[in-house]
């Protein structure tokens, strides 16, 4: 798993999913790209406002999760699980995510929506 010039922000991990484990909640700015690399499945929650599913990732399956997409892992079966999990910045600068994580959350979709120059 190499690093890139062109990724700087990039992050990747394994995430260890423990045998009956309630799943913490997991929300991340990132795109999310999920690969199940061990022997045991793993299922994947998400929920992004009205939208909510569910599915098993067998060894060897993959999966993306979208910026700001609640996810949860909990194992399959009772017996655990790992998933490599690389996470990559969109569009936005670093300095821009800095900058509206300092906004209230009920700006955002105007600021999503804007595409105009206000001054």
């Amino acid at each position: 798993m190499a690093r890139s010039r062109c990724q700087p922000y990039l992050k990747s991990f394994i995430l260890t999913v423990l045998p009956g484990s309630s799943g913490a909640v997991i929300e991340a700015p990132l795109h999310q790209y999920l690969y199940n690399h061990g022997d045991r499945a793993v299922r994947l929650l998400t929920d992004s406002g009205d939208e909510r599913r569910e599915l098993v990732l067998a060894p060897g399956d993959s999966a993306y999760v979208a910026p700001m997409v609640v996810c949860r892992f909990l194992d399959h079966n009772g017996q655990g699980g790992e998933l490599f999990v690389v996470r990559v910045p969109g569009d936005l600068h670093a300095d821009a995510v800095f900058e509206l994580s300092g906004m209230a959350p009920s700006g955002w979709a105007r600021v999503a929506a804007e595409s105009t120059r206000w001054f």
